[in-house]
Order: C-alpha cells, then sequence, then structure tokens
C-alpha cells in the first residue's frame, strides 16, 4: 500500500509539472497524454464529463500500480533507482503508448521536443517516487 500511495503522490508532483508547462505554453505535446490515451480507448466524442475524469483516475491509478511495483522491486527505494525506473516507464510509454494514440514511437509523428518533455515529467515522478520510498515509516 505504501508504494501506491507514493506512486500516487509521485503522479501529482508530475502531473502538477506538466499542468504548469501546458499552462505556460511550453508543451509539445497536442493533448495531456492521459487524455490522449483515454479518447483512444473510449472515443473522443465521449462527453469531456466522461473522459477527463476517467483520465485523471487512469492515470492516478497507474502511477500508483507502477509505485507499488518499485517498492516491491526496491524497498529501499533512492532517488537514482526513481530516477532509473522513471526512465524505463518513460522507454515504455514512447515505444507502446506513443504509437498507440497515433504520435509514433518516441513522438516522432510531433517533435523530439515531445519526447523530451514527457522524459522530464517521468523523472520528475522517479525521483519523488525514490525519495519517498526511501524515506517511508520503515527508515524513520
Amino acid at each position: 500500500m505504501e508504494g501506491f500511495l507514493a506512486g500516487a503522490v509521485a503522479t501529482v508532483w508530475k502531473t502538477a509539472a506538466a499542468i504548469t508547462g501546458r499552462r505556460q505554453g511550453l508543451t509539445a505535446l497536442p493533448s495531456p497524454f492521459p487524455l490522449a490515451l483515454i479518447e483512444r480507448v473510449v472515443g473522443a466524442e465521449a462527453p469531456r464529463s466522461v473522459r477527463y475524469p476517467t483520465a485523471a483516475v487512469a492515470h492516478l491509478g497507474y502511477g500508483g500500480t507502477m509505485g507499488a511495483v518499485f517498492a516491491l522491486l526496491w524497498p529501499r527505494g533512492g532517488a537514482a533507482r526513481g530516477a532509473t525506473w522513471g526512465a524505463f516507464l518513460w522507454v515504455i510509454q514512447q515505444v507502446i503508448f506513443f504509437p498507440f494514440v497515433g504520435w509514433g514511437p518516441f513522438g516522432r509523428d510531433l517533435s523530439r521536443k515531445a519526447s523530451l518533455e514527457t522524459l522530464l515529467h517521468h523523472l520528475i515522478y522517479g525521483l519523488v517516487l525514490g525519495v519517498l520510498i526511501r524515506d517511508g515509516p520503515e527508515d524513520r
């Protein structure tokens, strides 16, 4: 449970960075990735009242689940392991899920900036996750 919670918190930090970049006009992505993924699955014609909450819950759930997996693999966590885990998840996103939503592997159909932007987000996720797991209750 601790790993899931740490993953969910790390997802909030990652998402905050993505939202800040989008609001500042710094994003190279046509839409937030979780939303693009949900629109690909349920259809872009689904009501916004369905797509947005579904994307948020799915993103938080995936982030939490990957946090739980990380905690099982590396119970002592750490920033370096977390960053490596974040980079690993980024590669999976780029190779499997970017093509699935029509953006091509590593954002080939967008721009190089899109891929680098999501790498930054995943490194934030991994660093926060690794620190939270390292500083969990068993270390106090």
